[in-house]
């Protein structure tokens, strides 16, 4: 049985019939633009794969197809989004204060376990007291990037690692959480948060609830979509 990682029990969100549907099928999970922004900018921020950029103007193209299959190990990148990526990279560089913040041990897969359910994941940034995930996305605003980040979910992330960094001894109980979030458009503006005590205990009731549901589901070998129950549909009008 293969570890819970993150990238797939952020699915039990939607409904243990999304989860097994991507533990099987993992290629459904398609990378968006954003994604691929953040993986790119992780990848020049902390080295940990190469970075290409693709000299035509589209990935439609038998050449392109050509250019992922001779280069399947690194982010590819069209023009375009390589100026983003490089604008992006730039901006983060000349914040001192978001620099400080991902400065530790990086990009390190973490194995542990919980209630004996084998788990792995690979936060961006750690030191013995803080976590740091380094976010892109189409808001760095303070009044914004919160709204997306709940949707997406990043709390229960960051808190799902916090909890492999504690089990393995390699940061102090009750660590600080923190995002450094950059705007993937001109001017790239940078912003820290700081999860606050209310955040990561809602992250901790997120991951933790999915991962219960996950060993009751794989013990009964069933998996549900949505609800099992009759639900009335009620006129709005």
């Amino acid at each position: 049985m293969n570890p819970i990682r993150w990238s797939e029990l952020k699915f039990m969100a939607r409904s243990p019939a999304h989860y097994r549907d991507v533990v099987d099928n993992p290629e459904t999970i398609k990378q968006t633009p954003a994604m691929r922004y953040g993986d790119a900018l992780d990848a020049l921020l902390f080295g940990q794969k190469p970075v290409l950029t693709f000299e035509g103007a589209s990935r439609r193209t038998k050449a392109w197809t050509i250019f992922e299959e001779q280069n399947p190990e690194a982010v590819l990148l069209l023009p375009s989004e390589r100026e983003n990526v490089n604008g992006m990279l730039k901006a983060l560089q000349s914040n001192s204060d978001a620099m400080e913040k991902l400065q530790g041990t990086t990009q390190q897969k973490l194995e542990w376990k919980i209630a004996g359910r084998a788990c792995n994941g690979t936060p961006d940034s750690f030191k013995r007291n803080r976590v740091t995930e380094l976010k892109t996305g189409r808001t760095a605003h303070p009044d914004h990037f919160p709204w997306d980040g709940r949707r997406m979910m990043y709390h229960a992330q960051l808190t799902w690692y916090r909890n492999g960094l504690e089990v393995t001894g390699q940061i102090d109980r009750d660590s600080e959480c923190w995002i450094v979030a950059v705007e993937s458009t001109r001017p790239y503006p940078v912003t820290i948060f700081e999860l606050t005590k209310r955040a990561i205990e809602e992250g901790n009731k997120l991951w933790r609830l999915w991962f219960e549901r996950v060993l009751v589901c794989e013990q009964s070998n069933r998996w549900p979509g949505y609800t099992e129950a009759v639900v009335p549909f009620e006129s709005l009008l």
